[in-house]
């Protein structure tokens, strides 16, 4: 496989007897999965950038998995009305910390990818 593919290979798709189903998606659409969909996207021919964003709805207090950057509650029954105004600022000062290697400690939780580390379409 090579690593420089961001999508599901034919190979593997074929090996786990997978058959695909295409969705296609206009620019501005929305898709919405729950965690247990196994995707991927088609590769870009285009001449532009693609853009994604990945948003995923996490408990407060639960641990996001990704202990090297930052969570916010956006509303909660303790904090009806909270908001994200410094989500910008501590994101870049942690993606400050991970580029400049002054970051401490594992940027993703292990434990998802040794739970699934023998599945070739774990991302």
């Amino acid at each position: 496989m090579n690593p420089a593919e961001n999508y599901i290979p034919q190979a593997i798709l074929e090996r786990h007897g997978v058959d695909p189903v295409p969705l296609p998606v206009g620019r501005g659409s929305l898709v919405l999965l729950n965690k247990f969909t196994e995707h991927s996207a088609l590769p870009n021919v285009s001449d532009r950038l693609r853009w994604s964003f990945d948003l995923r709805y996490q408990r407060t207090g639960q641990a996001t998995g990704r202990p090297a950057f930052p969570s916010f509650v956006l509303r909660s029954t303790s904090q009806p009305v909270a908001t994200a105004d410094d989500y910008h600022h501590r994101w870049w000062d942690a993606r400050e910390s991970v580029l400049s290697g002054s970051h401490e400690g594992p940027l993703y939780e292990q434990s998802r990818w040794l739970a699934n580390r023998d599945n070739p379409v774990c991302a």
